[in-house]
């Protein structure tokens, strides 16, 4: 189910958009579910247990890895470092191949290059990691950089990385769309000047993005003109 404002109102705004800045777990990879499940295989080995369908909700509301841990031993009585190390033995199982982008994200990526734009991402997530899915599924010329908090930015909803990008590159603002999954998505790109698109099969909330999305079809047609509007 889409939420969005008018189509008519800003189908000649997205005709405009050269540009994504796109978030990554969430929005351009269906990872929160190997994430959950590392996590859960985790704490059976600790002897501890949690529902995966909780732990995927978790990770939609965490800022990053740090924070998802910190809410999950917040209920149990297990060290960081503990479930760190299991997390990890856990996820060291998981094939990447099995972590897939979300349809049409590739599509609408290559729609960008061929509107010779640029695609960015600005993540919580560590660089090596989405370097992997991204080599994995041969999507990684798709982007012309990769900011992370690892770069010493600070953490969305700043909108330190989006500003950054927008200077660096020289973009102008009304070309900028921001693309995430979260409400810290949508905060920094408005509070960077930018139109936002927030996507996810089950958001109640649009947190006052200009475009709430369930699939990537409705963007890729806003973006190649394809309306009928």
């Amino acid at each position: 189910m889409q939420k969005n404002h008018s189509l008519k109102a800003i189908n000649n705004r997205f005709k405009q958009i050269r540009h994504i800045i796109w978030d990554f777990d969430g929005t351009l990879f269906d990872t929160y579910p190997a994430i959950a499940r590392s996590f859960h295989l985790a704490l059976k080995d600790l002897g501890e247990n949690l529902a995966e369908s909780e732990l995927r909700q978790m990770a939609k509301e965490s800022l990053d890895l740090a924070h998802y841990v910190s809410m999950i031993i917040s209920s149990f009585n297990v060290s960081e470092k503990k479930l760190m190390d299991a997390f990890r033995k856990q996820q060291a199982k998981v094939n990447p191949k099995t972590e897939y982008p979300f349809p049409q994200a590739r599509d609408i990526c290559l729609l960008i290059m061929k509107k010779s734009g640029k695609n960015f991402i600005c993540t919580h997530r560590s660089r090596q990691s989405a370097f992997n899915l991204l080599e994995t599924h041969k999507m990684r010329d798709l982007f012309c950089e990769f900011f992370s908090i690892e770069d010493g930015f600070h953490r969305k909803p700043d909108p330190e990385m989006f500003n950054v990008i927008i200077g660096k590159h020289n973009l102008i603002l009304d070309e900028v769309l921001a693309v995430g999954d979260r409400e810290l998505d949508v905060l920094a790109g408005k509070a960077a000047g930018m139109l936002t698109c927030l996507y996810g099969e089950n958001n109640i909330e649009t947190y006052g993005a200009d475009l709430a999305i369930s699939d990537y079809n409705l963007l890729y047609r806003l973006l190649s003109d394809e309306t009928g509007e």
